[in-house]
């Protein structure tokens, strides 16, 4: 694996994900490579955006639920432990499996609001709706011919969906925090996430998802011992 020609198709993937649909994927050994130089991406990147974070927390009086003394560190990590394949299978998955997208999709609206809203709320049951609606339209599509109208659309709309998948990911985790000051620049509290679901989705599509559950694994891992 030749590190400068995966620089130029993780440059060509945030151009346009859905060139890389049409890219061979990479044998165990390539794969296992692509996961160390994307943790040391990772690694790097989180160099300059945990500190800036830091400012933006403390500037909007923003407390992360998982660093305030509140929770037991042991249900932290098995909490983090146990996300990491239902986040993966809800905003990853898909990329390797196209037909699972409608009920993928659903699953995000239905993390999203439970991670956000109580659980009482009309939210909560739109999106249980929205689930299940994802449930009907998938078992449909699975029964589909491979190349019939779903795949062309599909292909048309791959990039916005990679791209709506990462943000929504990323987006999500501003659950984590109980914010003061609400501005745009909140957003940067989830900086590190967006660094994680780019280089997640690029590995999955390069390499398939067990290897982006691995990368995300390694990363909250890594995030333990910050």
């Amino acid at each position: 694996m030749n590190v400068f020609q995966e620089a130029q198709r993780f440059w060509l993937f945030l151009q346009s994900p859905s060139v890389m649909r049409r890219q061979e994927s990479l044998d165990a050994p390539q794969a296992a490579r692509l996961l160390v130089l994307a943790a040391l991406v990772l690694a790097a990147v989180y160099a300059v955006a945990v500190p800036f974070q830091q400012r933006v927390a403390v500037a909007h009086g923003a407390t992360n639920l998982f660093d305030d003394g509140s929770i037991p560190q042991g249900v932290i990590i098995t909490l983090a432990l146990v996300m990491v394949p239902i986040e993966e299978l809800i905003f990853r998955f898909w990329m390797r499996r196209p037909r699972a997208l409608p009920l993928c999709a659903g699953g995000a609206a239905l993390l999203t609001a439970l991670s956000f809203g109580p659980a009482s709320s009309l939210t909560n049951w739109l999106a249980f709706g929205a689930f299940g609606i994802g449930c009907v339209i998938w078992a449909h599509v699975r029964k589909l011919a491979p190349d019939g109208p779903y795949e062309d659309w599909l292909s048309r709309h791959f990039g916005l969906w990679v791209w709506g998948s990462i943000l929504l990911f990323a987006g999500l985790h501003l659950s984590n925090w109980t914010i003061d000051t609400v501005s745009v620049a909140v957003l940067a509290l989830v900086l590190p996430q967006l660094a994680l679901g780019l280089m997640a989705s690029f590995v999955c599509l390069r390499a398939g998802f067990l290897w982006a559950v691995a990368l995300h694994l390694a990363n909250n891992l890594y995030s333990f011992m910050l």
